[in-house]
């Protein structure tokens, strides 16, 4: 196990991975601390290292909330007209009491549940 400032580097006989800094060998172990980049070779490159450093920003960005506004933004991507086919409105365009069920649950829809069958 080789700890640098922000990554931990892992060998074994197949190759290496690289993990979140503070990963333990008890939890590399245990799956407990999921790699970040994994390849063969005895050590990773610098575009590896790179790689792992823009997974673990990508998770922290997955696990960060929301605001309302993004989340809006993301349920119009996903679905970006009304059932009457014409556009979803902008945020700007919304008014208070649809703004609001928006900072009250800041995620996108999951449509799939909502469908009604014909």
């Amino acid at each position: 196990m080789t700890y640098t400032d922000d990554l931990v580097l892992c060998t074994s006989a197949d190759g290496w991975s690289l993990h979140a800094p503070g990963s333990t060998d008890e939890d590399i172990a245990s799956g407990d601390a999921p790699y970040l980049v994994t390849g063969p070779g005895e050590a990773p490159t610098e575009t590896d290292y790179a790689a792992a450093r823009a997974e673990i920003q990508r998770r922290a960005m997955e696990d960060r909330q929301m605001t309302p506004r993004e989340a809006y933004e993301e349920d119009c991507r996903r679905k970006p007209t009304y059932e009457t086919g014409q556009p979803r409105k902008a945020w700007r365009e919304l008014g208070e009491v649809e703004q609001w069920t928006w900072r009250r649950d800041p995620t996108p829809r999951e449509y799939n549940t909502h469908q009604q069958e014909d």
